[in-house]
């Protein structure tokens, strides 16, 4: 698990189930409360604060949707990819991340109000109950980065077995997944692997899980019934 030096929870995060597992999963970690993340936008370029936001962790409540559209570019014709916002930034360090000059919040931000997340996703199936969506926890963030101290995916898995007009992908550059395996199969969830040669992952991807790691945690991901993709980026 990534490491943390400080956890920030902004005063309205306080109560949630997730915010005081978290803290109970991270007892060593110093604990500050905010009134709210406002109050940590930086006056400056991401140069002077991006390496102290990997190490700082922010309990926050997600105040706008969680389903947004994905931002897609104007390049490309966009492909229908929905986004679910369960965290913003990442604590891994890839050097040609797009989220290092996105992402204007000093840390890694996890929105602990999953209840509200479930009943968005409820609410937007029963509008449109013949439609296929194809959605994904891993545009703003490493999907696995954080699961196991979360367990986001370990209550929406189930959520999208009851839903076969919906598939859910659990994009990471991460390796731990053991807590997960035991929901399969299931050919609705898809597990995506970002992969690139051994030497790009060393000088490049920071932080992350190197390569061997990743394809045996596909390797397991495949043998308990889950669908896999990889991406290469170079």
């Amino acid at each position: 698990m990534p490491h943390f030096k400080q956890i920030l929870v902004e005063e309205p995060a306080w109560d949630y189930p997730l915010t005081q597992r978290v803290l109970a999963r991270l007892p060593r970690v110093p604990v500050s409360v905010i009134p709210d993340r406002d109050l940590l936008r930086p006056g400056s370029g991401p140069a002077a604060w991006l390496q102290k936001s990997k190490t700082t962790l922010l309990l926050a409540v997600q105040k706008g949707p969680f389903w947004r559209p994905c931002p897609g570019t104007k390049e490309y014709i966009c492909c229908g990819y929905q986004v679910l916002q369960v965290a913003l930034n990442c604590p891994f360090d890839c050097a040609y991340c797009i989220l290092q000059g996105y992402v204007n919040l000093p840390a890694v931000t996890v929105f602990v109000n999953v209840e509200d997340l479930q009943a968005e996703l409820q609410a937007r199936w029963a509008e449109a109950p013949d439609r296929v969506w194809r959605l994904g926890t891993g545009e703003f963030g490493d999907s696995l980065a954080l699961d196991e101290l979360t367990g986001l995916h370990e209550g929406l898995i189930p959520l999208f077995t009851r839903h076969p007009n919906t598939g859910l992908e659990i994009k990471s550059k991460w390796h731990q997944l053991g807590h997960l395996l035991p929901l399969g199969p299931n050919p609705r969830v898809i597990f995506a692997w970002s992969l690139n040669p051994p030497e790009l992952v060393r000088d490049a991807e920071h932080r992350t899980a190197s390569l061997r790691p990743r394809l045996r945690a596909a390797a397991q991901a495949a043998g308990a019934g889950f669908r896999l993709a990889f991406t290469l980026i170079l």
